[in-house]
């Protein structure tokens, strides 16, 4: 019977542990970490190359990045290519002209584990403009990615509700070695 209890109170205890460590282990993909043009920027020129950094390794046959401008019209040129250098980079040329919108729409394929994750963001070109600062280098997301993630709130709950039926488990083994 004690050894049940100890079981299950060492069982919760690392539910705890790995649930307040890694809360985003079970929601791994590749996710968008910067990009150039970064979201939302506001250029003076068209850019011909896009870039995104991820947050993991991509695998180059599931990952791919479209650019479209504001006539839903595709303006990348190819595939986007996975940097042989910086696996956790990704590239596409483009063509523009200098005063549209532009939407970067992007998938990438965790070579981690292998899943699969869409976002897209966009970015304006106008000649009139003045540029927005820090978006004509490195560019940050900055959020703005529409792709983006699992909310903490919702790891905390599956993390506490992983906790709950681990704990009902551990309860009911305790109470059936009683008896």
């Amino acid at each position: 019977m004690r050894r049940a209890g100890a079981w299950g109170t060492a069982a919760l205890l690392l539910g705890a542990i790995l649930a307040l460590a890694a809360p985003d282990v079970a929601f791994a993909h590749a996710r968008l970490s910067s990009a150039n043009p970064a979201p939302n920027a506001i250029l003076t020129t068209a850019p011909t190359t896009i870039t995104i950094t991820f947050t993991e390794s991509l695998d180059q046959s599931g990952s791919d990045i479209i650019v479209y401008n504001q006539e839903g019209k595709q303006v990348s040129i190819g595939k986007g290519k996975v940097d042989t250098s910086d696996a956790k980079k990704m590239t596409v040329q483009m063509h523009g002209v200098d005063s549209e919108g532009y939407s970067v729409v992007w998938r990438s394929k965790s070579l981690v584990d292998g899943d699969p994750f869409t976002g897209a963001y966009g970015f304006t070109v106008s000649k009139d403009a003045t540029p927005s600062p820090g978006n004509t280098g490195g560019g940050s997301s900055g959020g703005a990615s529409s792709g983006g993630g699992t909310p903490l709130w919702v790891t905390v709950l599956v993390g506490l509700l992983g906790l709950v039926v681990g704990a009902g488990g551990a309860i009911f083994l305790t109470r059936r070695s009683a008896t």
